[in-house]
């Protein structure tokens, strides 16, 4: 299998988009958006994971993959963040909350 060249940029930005698409709903809406939220992601998703298989390798393929980790990492924020806080407590919930969310969107970064 051939190495196709990373375009970090369009990752980022893809990253970037997922996340916001994501989190609007989700700080707008509060607790009883999150059926809304799991339709809207699960819209994103199906169409991001199509158009980014079939441009696999370009600008837009990343953008796609980048929208996919941008729209999972906000997803696991915006559930772990109702889960969490009633689990562990509104502080610790919330910084693993957090964590949940931040870990996952590093990826859109490139190893240096």
């Amino acid at each position: 299998m051939t190495a196709l060249p990373v375009k970090p940029v369009a990752t980022l930005i893809g990253g970037a988009v997922g996340a916001v698409i994501l989190l609007v709903p989700r700080i707008l809406a509060g607790h009883s958006g999150a059926l809304i939220l799991l339709a809207v992601y699960t819209g994103i998703v199906l169409i991001a994971y199509i158009i980014g298989a079939v441009t696999v390798g370009d600008f837009a393929g990343e953008f796609f993959r980048g929208l996919l980790i941008g729209a999972t990492a906000a997803m696991n924020w915006a559930v772990g963040s109702i889960l969490y806080p009633s689990l562990f407590g509104s502080a610790v919930g919330a910084i693993l909350a957090i964590i949940a969310g931040v870990y996952p969107f590093l990826s859109v970064f490139p190893v240096i």
